[in-house]
């Protein structure tokens, strides 16, 4: 039986919002993640519908609200966060695990979305993949909206004598139309955009135009309110360059059609008929679920890609799904509503569950920060050369980033002067030659781009080496002006998608001897290079490969080649410099 007291088109709606997150998170929907810009848009209605009530009673109270939502929010973010530290401190290396360690901080806090803005900008990123909390930024962003917005609301309503309703709702359309301005300058960065409230605001605001509408009954004051909404619809289409190809386009229609659905909810009578009920009833479902939905399924995929495979195939997908469901139903009848019947039995347990999910918060919080400052530390790891008695043993990148030392000026002496062009690819292929012992004839200059200072390098240089993940087309004005050098592409490079599954099967007895798959892009990449620049490139997958598309994963040391995949630990450099015939570069 469906609940005639919930807005059934509301959950259908929010239902098919999570069910679209979980398959874009899952790889197979890619504009999945438009459904967080659903629950935004729901959330500044639904809000606005509560605050405005209690408002015109004169019975709001801004403490009790935020303690209301703080009760709704926080244990089931508190318990994810927890299972992630305890499940990652078994599983995880180190760079992930220490991922967890910050993230726990920012979603016990309800600011993993400035976390995520200045450790990961990028919302699309691979790497993301694997942080079982990355998606408790949206929860950050939530959570300052009902700290931010009834506080606006309480204060112009407060302040106001005569049409307090008109005031509120041009100051909001006004705070809106600079929210959408920053989200659309193209003078701010997209990490800020994304993950911080002051970019999201407009949609939330979206959904409050509709609440501001519903409030008045009357045909000719519901026109008005209807009126000013399409003036403010006409104004973001009249400042924005409409292009639906554009990410920005694609968040603006899906608010705007969340908003468009949400009023034709409030204005229908939605009766589902026996057999239409029982074909709907699951996205309902999902809908009144979404929350434990939305922060179980990121952990649940997170885990095991990093335990089980990366590789998803049909079975994977079934199976994580069936968990995802599983776990987050088990979720939402045992906890989100054990709780809420918890504290209707009676009036003080509601602080109970407040202090407990304090206390919990506090701990978490020291236990991530702890766990950050170990560098994710927790155990030795005799093949990436960690141990947890110096947790300083991970800063693995140091090998890499100290070449950035390198750029500048060659020296003025007779030794050999080598240019390497790129990023931290182009830090990797110093270290393989300075293990190979031919650095010691060599003076090393190092830069990054095509500028002034490339070109002057590469004027005065005898051998040049252009080494960078992508762009190689950057560098390809370069090469007219290396006409009579000795110059060199090398090329791109890749251990599989994630250490962590090899990791996972430690106790195997033929752990070492694992092979990871390489993605077929790199192997096209590879290939075409070669046809680019003939006897000009260094093939950096061939001495590693294995069979027609698997790559080592271990050293003749029993090491790892790469921590995160992609850059070179030093045993892995020192592997290179034994595989490839690096004097002859230099004939």
């Amino acid at each position: 039986m469906l609940s005639a007291n919930r807005n059934i088109l509301l959950d259908i709606l929010k239902g098919f919002a999570i069910l679209g997150v979980i398959l874009y998170h899952l790889g197979l929907l890619p504009l999945g993640y438009l459904g967080v810009e659903i629950f935004f848009v729901i959330a500044g209605y639904l809000t606005t519908k509560s605050v405005l009530k209690s408002l015109s009673n004169d019975t709001f109270s801004y403490s009790s609200f935020i303690v209301g939502k703080l009760i709704r929010l926080c244990p089931l973010v508190l318990l994810v966060t927890a299972f992630s530290m305890l499940l990652g401190y078994f599983c995880l290396l180190p760079d992930v695990f220490k991922n967890v360690g910050e993230t726990s901080v920012g979603s016990s806090l309800f600011v993993n979305n400035f976390v995520q803005c200045i450790t990961s900008s990028d919302y699309w990123d691979t790497g993301n993949d694997y942080k079982p909390l990355m998606h408790t930024w949206y929860i950050g962003v939530l959570f300052q909206f009902y700290i931010l917005y009834p506080l606006i609301c309480m204060l112009i309503y407060k302040t106001t004598s005569r049409k307090r309703e008109i005031t509120l709702f041009f100051a909001l359309v006004i705070l809106g139309m600079v929210s959408l301005f920053s989200y659309l300058s193209p003078f701010i960065t997209d990490a800020y955009k994304f993950y911080l409230l002051p970019s999201r605001f407009f949609e939330f605001i979206i959904g409050a135009l509709v609440a501001f509408s519903e409030k008045y009954k009357n045909v000719k004051s519901e026109n008005i309110f209807k009126i000013l909404i399409s003036v403010f619809l006409l104004a973001i289409l009249l400042i924005i360059n409409i292009d639906f190809t554009s990410n920005q386009s694609k968040v603006l229609v899906t608010s705007f059609l969340t908003m468009y659905i949400i009023i034709i909810s409030s204005k229908t009578s939605f009766v589902l008929r026996p057999k239409v009920a029982v074909l709907i009833k699951p996205f309902v479902y999902c809908g009144v679920a979404s929350y434990s939905l939305y922060l179980w399924h990121q952990p649940i995929m997170a885990f095991y890609r990093s335990i089980i495979t990366p590789y998803f195939h049909t079975l994977d997908y079934i199976i994580i799904l069936v968990i995802c469901g599983l776990v987050g139903f088990i979720s939402y009848e045992l906890i989100e509503k054990g709780i809420s019947s918890f504290i209707k039995s009676k009036k003080d347990k509601g602080n109970i569950v407040l202090i407990n999910s304090l206390f919990l918060a506090f701990l978490l919080v020291g236990l991530g920060f702890y766990v950050y400052k170990r560098n994710g530390v927790v155990r030795d790891i005799p093949e990436l050369n960690v141990k947890s008695s110096d947790p300083k043993t991970w800063e693995v990148l140091a090998y890499n980033d100290k070449n950035s030392k390198l750029d500048k000026d060659f020296e003025k002496n007779k030794k050999i002067k080598v240019l390497v062009l790129g990023d931290s690819y182009a830090r990797d292929w110093i270290n393989i030659l300075k293990e190979s012992g031919v650095t010691d004839s060599m003076n090393i200059s190092y830069h990054r781009g095509l500028d002034v200072e490339t070109r002057k390098r590469a004027s005065q240089a005898d051998y040049i080496f252009i080494a960078c993940k992508t762009k190689i087309e950057e560098y390809m004005p370069l090469l007219p002006l290396l006409e009579g050098k000795k110059y060199y592409r090398v090329g791109t490079k890749n251990f599989g998608l994630n250490n962590g599954f090899i990791y996972a099967k430690s106790l195997y007895f033929r752990y070492k001897q694992q092979y990871a798959e390489i993605p077929s892009a790199y192997l096209e990449e590879n290939y075409n290079q070669k046809l680019i620049f003939g006897s000009h490139y260094i093939d950096m997958i061939s001495p590693v490969l294995e069979g027609e598309n698997h790559i080592r994963i271990f050293t003749s040391t029993n090491k790892y080649f790469s921590h995160d995949c992609l850059h070179l630990t030093q045993a892995g450099a020192i592997e290179y410099a034994k595989l490839l015939p690096i004097k002859s570069y230099f004939q």
